[in-house]
């Protein structure tokens, strides 16, 4: 089951009750005439799926990327000033 949640990201619940979140850009097939009993039952989910034909099964293309420069020098950024402020709290009540 998915639940359409404002943001980038969908909630997803599976059959075998493991929730998670998807992409909105991942393609998603509406399945008319089954109930959450049906999904959630593997006796009901066997017969839903022989009365409807298996559905095909669409994955989206998930592609890695690296860091931008940006993100890189952000992070350094950040780990420099925490670095420093807490040499500084040190040094002043250590």
């Amino acid at each position: 089951m998915v639940f359409d949640d404002p943001g980038k990201m969908r909630q997803v619940n599976t059959a075998e009750q493991t929730f998670g979140y998807i992409e909105r850009n991942v393609k998603l097939a509406a399945v008319d005439h089954v109930i959450p009993a049906e999904v959630y039952d593997s006796r009901l989910r066997a017969a839903a799926e022989m009365r409807l034909g298996a559905p095909p099964v669409v994955q989206a293309a998930t592609e890695k990327r690296p860091l931008t420069i940006r993100q890189m020098a952000v992070v350094l950024g950040f780990g420099v000033v925490v670095f420093a402020g807490m040499m500084l709290l040190l040094v002043r009540f250590g």
